[in-house]
């Protein structure tokens, strides 16, 4: 049975609509379009996460139904707990410090922490094959480990703003003869 590239109830274009407030507009659809609302998704403070998120599972379903796909099994692997402990001892200071945006500028600290993984990575053997991956993957989990914990239990940001201090913005508006690129706006990296 072949799959339908557009299913039942779609149009070719399906809009999709981004909203201030969600209620008022569900409310609006229904009154002047008589729009019907499948289901809602409640956000936040009484707002509307995505209205349409039951229908689209159905569909999903429906096709994996249709295509007959099987769920693969996965297992996550396991970092060899040894080398986790042995490259946690050596390496959290520096990449501590590494990370430290306040005491390095951004990019500097970028080149820090890829120069501390490659050293990491470089200093064990080729052999066996995954030896090394594996120092990069664990290199990253605790680069990921750190920086949360400065953040979520140490509060504090690697550049040591506070958490509502905002950095300053600078934007310049003009026209340009195309749409795409009329703007620019800076804040750290972002151009």
């Amino acid at each position: 049975m072949p799959v339908k590239p557009v299913p039942d109830g779609y149009h070719t274009v399906t809009p999709y609509l981004i909203v201030n407030d969600g209620n008022r507009a569900l409310e609006f659809y229904k009154k002047a379009f008589g729009a019907t609302e499948i289901m809602r998704m409640p956000g936040p403070n009484n707002t509307v996460g995505h209205a349409e998120i039951k229908k689209l599972v159905a569909l999903q379903k429906e096709l994996a139904a249709q295509l007959k796909i099987q769920k693969r099994e996965f297992v996550a692997p396991t970092p060899d707990q040894k080398l986790a402990g042995e490259i946690a001892a050596n390496i959290s200071a520096d990449l501590r410090d590494a990370l430290d945006t306040q005491k390095h500028e951004k990019i500097e600290s970028y080149e820090l922490v890829d120069s501390l993984k490659e050293k990491l990575v470089s200093s064990y053997p080729e052999e066996p094959a995954n030896v090394r991956s594996d120092a990069a993957d664990i290199f990253d989990a605790l680069k990921e480990k750190i920086f949360r914990e400065d953040i979520l239990d140490k509060r504090r940001r690697p550049d040591g703003r506070a958490f509502d201090q905002i950095r300053s913005i600078a934007c310049e508006v003009g026209l340009l003869p195309r749409t795409h690129g009329s703007a620019l706006f800076q804040r750290g990296e972002t151009r």
